[in-house]
C-alpha cells in the first residue's frame, strides 16, 4: 500500500517539469524571432541611408558636372537638402587633359558614407 500512495503523491511533480520545460521552450523560441525581427528592422532603415548617402552624392557629382560645363570648376554650388542628416562633399582635381570629380554623400549623421567619382577627358580630335 505504501508504494501505491508514494506514486500518487509523484504524479504531479511530471506534470509541473513538462509544463517548465514546455514554457522555457516557448519563451526561448519567442526571443530568437523577437531577435531576427529586430534585424530585419535594422537591415531596412540602413538601406534607407544608404539610398540618402547615395543620391546625397550623385546629387554633387552633377552640381560639380554641371559647373565644369558652365566653365565655372572654381565655384562649385554645394547641394542642399530637407533631411538634415544628408550632406555632401565634392572634390575636383583640374589635369591637363582631364577633370577629376569626387563625391561623398553622408546620411543618419555621418554614419553612413558613399562615394561617386567622374573622370571627364578631353578628347582632341
Amino acid at each position: 500500500m505504501k508504494s501505491n500512495n508514494m506514486i500518487k503523491q509523484n504524479n504531479g511533480q511530471v506534470m509541473i517539469l513538462s509544463v517548465m520545460l514546455l514554457g522555457g521552450v516557448l519563451l526561448s523560441a519567442s526571443a530568437v524571432a523577437g531577435l531576427l525581427t529586430l534585424y530585419q528592422i535594422k537591415s531596412a532603415n540602413d538601406a534607407v541611408n544608404s539610398a540618402k548617402a547615395l543620391y546625397a552624392a550623385d546629387a554633387g557629382v552633377e552640381s560639380a558636372s554641371w559647373a565644369y560645363f558652365k566653365g565655372d570648376i572654381g565655384n562649385i554650388p554645394v547641394p542642399v537638402f530637407n533631411d538634415t542628416s544628408v550632406s555632401v562633399v565634392i572634390q575636383s582635381s583640374l589635369a591637363p587633359t582631364s577633370i577629376n570629380i569626387t563625391s561623398k554623400g553622408f546620411a543618419a549623421g555621418n554614419k553612413v558614407i558613399r562615394i561617386l567619382e567622374t573622370i571627364f577627358e578631353n578628347v582632341s580630335p
